[in-house]
């Protein structure tokens, strides 16, 4: 039995193995061409740094001017390497490892060791981290919470938890950061969060990130509380009783503008109840248009506040020298007061004046004509019989009527009678 077992492995051994090699070949191919082995490329792994306080001590920082993050190109099976991110790597530099010109090794390594036995890293674009000791500098920032994904009808609020924070580093790139922002997505909420972890990122004066490697800061992140409120649109009406041309301009036109606020709902609906919101102004001796800018942010009532970028509303005041135009008058128009009609009559020696008012023509409202200037004389200081002249005045609503009239003395003849006399001419016009 055991002759014929021996017989049955060594008959032919030479082709028997033959064929268990060509077996192995086959199914190597056949596993090849199923999931063969691939080279990819992995990009923007940044490089953390370790051990930096050996070189950030006293008074120096390290600087460094090699890129902060590395790429690898990998090596394996496609169904295992197929899936891997820049997040599956750790890059680093460790200080403990610098050389006498300031440069480092910089490693690039698998979070997952399982991978590192099934993927093989065949190069990576910066290998040795490089850079310079400077004298290191302090400068203050403040923090700005930045929220976004707030839907339209609602204001995200916070003032962050730490107002400012001293940063330390070069002062080439200490220049470049002009604050330091919490990034904060409420995704669509409306709801008010607190108690919330944020971590921080520096930003030059233009927004544009910076890049903070080689930047000493003591907080990493904040802590802020977020208040959402419901935002409404209120307009904002220039109070222009104080607002005042020069002798011979006019004011064209005072633009209102709307605002939008955002506080408790009930305050809200107070502000909206009150109508326009007026805001005080002055401004006199106008000779040309005016642009400035009010400050509301402790005008508005308690429980409401700016819901825009700025706190502020531009007053834009338009500004026109005035023009000349004549008018011509009849005496029936004009309305005499303060007359004793008991004791005096009056009539006028004339029936027919003219007298120029100036005012802005093409923008007059409401309109001037000849009949509702509504001209008057005050006769309170007659109380005898006699020839005068008296000055005229308007109540016409348009300003510049009563303006052109009391700046150029206009003036009309008056004869006044007693009362009772057949002179022919009596009470005219009243």
């Amino acid at each position: 039995m055991k002759g014929k077992l021996k017989a049955m492995f060594t008959r032919n051994i030479g082709m028997k193995l033959v064929s268990v090699v060509i077996a192995i070949l086959v199914w190597l191919s056949i596993i090849n061409l199923s999931d063969p082995k691939v080279t990819r490329t992995i990009s923007g792994i940044p490089i953390a740094q370790r051990n930096e306080d050996l070189v950030n001590v006293e008074n120096q920082t390290y600087v460094s001017d090699s890129p902060k993050t590395v790429s690898v190109r990998i090596y394996g099976v496609r169904s295992r390497i197929q899936d891997i991110t820049a997040e599956d790597f750790i890059a680093y530099v460790d200080f403990r490892e610098m050389s006498s010109v300031y440069a480092v090794p910089v490693h690039v390594e698998l979070k997952n060791t399982k991978y590192a036995e099934e993927v093989e890293i065949t190069k990576q674009s910066l290998t040795m981290y490089t850079g310079k000791i400077e004298e290191r500098k302090e400068k203050t920032v403040n923090i700005r919470v930045n929220v976004t994904g707030v839907p339209d009808t609602h204001y995200a609020y916070s003032d962050g938890s730490t107002k400012a924070l001293k940063i330390y580093g070069s002062q080439k790139t200490l220049d470049t950061i002009n604050a330091l922002v919490a990034n904060v997505d409420l995704k669509g909420s409306t709801s008010s969060v607190s108690g919330l972890e944020v971590p921080l990122t520096a930003v030059d004066s233009k927004d544009n990130e910076v890049d903070i490697t080689d930047v000493q800061i003591s907080l990493s992140s904040i802590f802020v509380d977020i208040d959402v409120y419901p935002k409404r649109d209120i307009e904002m009406v220039v109070d222009q009783s104080n607002i005042k041309a020069a002798d011979g301009f006019g004011i064209v036109e005072v633009k209102n503008t709307k605002v939008a606020v955002a506080g408790d709902p009930t305050a809200l609906d107070a502000l909206e109840r009150r109508g326009p919101f007026v805001v005080p102004y002055e401004a006199v001796g106008l000779m040309q248009d005016k642009e400035d800018y009010i400050n509301i942010a402790n005008l508005l009532p308690s429980g409401v506040m700016v819901a825009d970028e700025t706190d502020t509303i531009t007053v834009s005041i338009t500004v026109s020298r005035l023009t000349q135009k004549i008018f011509s008058v009849s005496t029936a128009t004009i309305t005499v007061r303060n007359l004793d009609f008991e004791t005096l009559q009056y009539s006028f020696p004339n029936q027919l004046f003219e007298i120029p008012i100036y005012d802005l023509w093409l923008e007059s409202t409401p309109a001037i004509t000849d009949s509702n200037l509504g001209l008057y004389i005050d006769l309170s200081d007659i109380t005898e019989p006699g020839d005068y002249t008296v000055e005229l005045h308007s109540t016409h609503e348009n300003p510049n009527v009563e303006y052109s009239l009391t700046k150029q003395k206009i003036t009309v003849p008056i004869h006044i009678d007693s009362a009772g006399e057949d002179n022919g001419r009596g009470n005219e016009g009243n």
